[in-house]
């Protein structure tokens, strides 16, 4: 998801002409900063969503900067139960990526089309999903990231579903 906001960003600058590769301003002229093979290179989307023209609300843009955050901590390590556990974030992100597909370049670019339906293919049962909100096996320091990015926000922020999507467990009854 990282990779499809940096995109959708792109897309986005470049469609308003805001000029999203790194440079040096030298009096009148421009030196583009090149890779190691020569490609421009371009913003990473923590740049994209700090730029004064960023287009995305302010939950969603916390909910963008949160996962960037957890994919720098947990980089190249396997934490095991960390999806169960922000479920809710990760859905969220997906959400707010195809409204602001839709809001941005039109509702024949969205997603929910093609991709409507998520597929689980077991039953969740109540302490499955009372597991999901468990932390037990979530490394100290990723509890910590968590813990200090959420105490960054407003009560308002946190609870938006922007930020965290959550879903509520119920069962079924039937009426007579």
């Amino acid at each position: 998801m990282i990779i499809a906001w940096t995109y959708l960003l792109h897309a986005y600058y470049r469609r308003e002409r805001v000029e999203y590769r790194h440079f040096a301003q030298h009096g009148e002229r421009r030196r583009f900063d090149r890779t190691k093979h020569g490609a421009y290179r371009h913003w990473e989307l923590e740049r994209c969503l700090d730029d004064d023209r960023c287009p995305l609300d302010v939950n969603t843009r916390n909910n963008l900067k949160f996962l960037i955050g957890l994919r720098h901590e947990i980089e190249h390590q396997m934490t095991l139960r960390l999806a169960d556990y922000l479920s809710g974030r990760y859905q969220a992100c997906c959400l707010n990526y195809n409204r602001y597909v839709i809001d941005l370049f039109g509702g024949q670019y969205g997603l929910d089309a093609h991709l409507s339906y998520s597929l689980q293919l077991g039953e969740l049962a109540r302490d499955q999903v009372e597991a999901m909100v468990s932390a037990e096996d979530i490394p100290e320091r990723v509890k910590t990231y968590i813990a200090d990015f959420d105490g960054t926000l407003t009560e308002e922020q946190f609870n938006s579903p922007q930020y965290s999507y959550r879903l509520l467990f119920t069962r079924k009854s039937r009426a007579n």
